[in-house]
C-alpha cells in the first residue's frame, strides 16, 4: 500500500487502486495511431494491473511500531519478491505479453541491487523475459515503448498519490522534483515535468495527453494510530477528485 504522511494523519491507498489510476491515464495517451496497435488492450491492462502482486499483502497490512500502516517503500523483500513471482507465473497462464511486461518492470527494481535474493529474482525475470520475447516473437521495440508507458504510468500515479496536494516543487516527493525520468518519440524525448496548480490540478508540459481529464484517488485517512493491522478495514475509504491539464 501507499501510506503518506499527511500532518499528523496518515492517507492510505490501496496499489490495486492505484494501478487502475495509472490505466485510467493511460486512455487518455496522445499517440492515437500507437493505440491502435494489436497489442495496446495486453499493454494497457498490465499496467492498470501492475499492482495485482500486492492485492494479498495489502488484504493483511503491516504496521510499524507506532501502529501506522507500512507503505510499499519500507516493506521487507522476501514477501514482496514471492508475490511478485507468483503474480508474474499465474500472469503468464493467462495474458504472456502482460507477464512479460509486469516482468520487466519488478525485475527493473533491483537494478543497482546488492542484496543476493534481489539479484536472484532480477535474473530469473531477465531470463523470463528472453525466453518470452523469442518464443512468442513480439516487437522488441513495441514491447520496450509499452513498458516505458507502464512505468511513466506508475509514476504518475505515484506522483498523484504520494504527494501533498498542491505542494511546490521543494516539498514534492523527490522522485519526480526534476521531471519523468521516461521520454517518448511522439514528444520529441522532452522531459515531462510537473506541478500542482493547486489542490486539486496537476499541470503537465508537455501534455501527454488528448485532453484535460479529471480522476479519482481512493483512500483511507487514518487519523489516529491503529491497534491491529485489520482495524484499518474500519476506516472508511473516501476519495479526492485531480484534474490533469496542460499549462496556460
Amino acid at each position: 500500500m501507499i501510506s503518506e504522511n499527511r500532518n499528523g494523519w496518515v492517507e492510505v491507498m490501496m496499489q490495486q487502486e492505484h494501478a487502475a489510476l495509472s490505466g485510467e491515464c493511460m486512455k487518455y495517451w496522445h499517440h492515437e495511431t500507437f493505440k491502435q496497435q494489436p497489442s495496446w488492450p495486453s499493454a494497457l491492462q498490465a499496467t492498470s494491473r501492475h499492482d495485482d502482486a500486492w492485492k494479498t499483502l495489502d488484504e493483511e497490512p503491516m504496521l510499524d511500531e507506532n501502529g501506522w500502516p507500512v507503505s510499499f517503500v519500507h516493506y521487507p523483500v522476501p514477501p514482496k519478491l514471492g508475490a511478485y513471482r507468483n503474480t508474474i507465473n499465474a500472469l503468464e497462464e493467462e495474458d504472456p505479453y502482460q507477464a512479460y511486461l509486469l516482468s520487466s518492470h519488478y525485475g527493473s527494481f533491483f537494478k543497482e541491487s546488492e542484496v543476493p535474493e534481489e539479484i536472484a529474482f532480477m535474473q530469473e525475470e531477465i531470463a523470463r523475459q528472453q525466453r518470452l520475447i523469442v518464443g512468442w516473437q513480439w516487437n522488441f521495440l513495441m514491447a520496450a515503448e509499452h513498458f516505458h508507458l507502464l512505468q511513466f504510468f506508475d509514476d504518475l500515479s505515484l506522483y498523484i498519490c504520494m504527494n501533498t496536494p498542491g505542494a511546490s516543487k521543494e516539498q514534492e516527493v523527490p522522485w519526480f522534483r526534476d521531471g519523468f525520468r521516461q521520454t517518448f518519440d511522439s514528444l520529441n524525448h522532452e522531459t515531462i515535468q510537473a506541478h500542482w496548480k493547486d489542490e486539486e490540478t496537476v499541470v503537465l508540459q508537455p501534455f501527454p495527453f488528448t485532453e484535460p481529464f479529471t480522476v479519482e484517488v481512493k483512500r483511507r485517512c487514518v487519523k489516529q494510530p491503529l491497534q491491529a493491522p485489520k482495524d484499518l478495514w474500519d476506516v472508511k475509504p473516501d476519495s479526492r477528485r485531480v484534474t490533469l491539464q496542460p499549462a496556460d
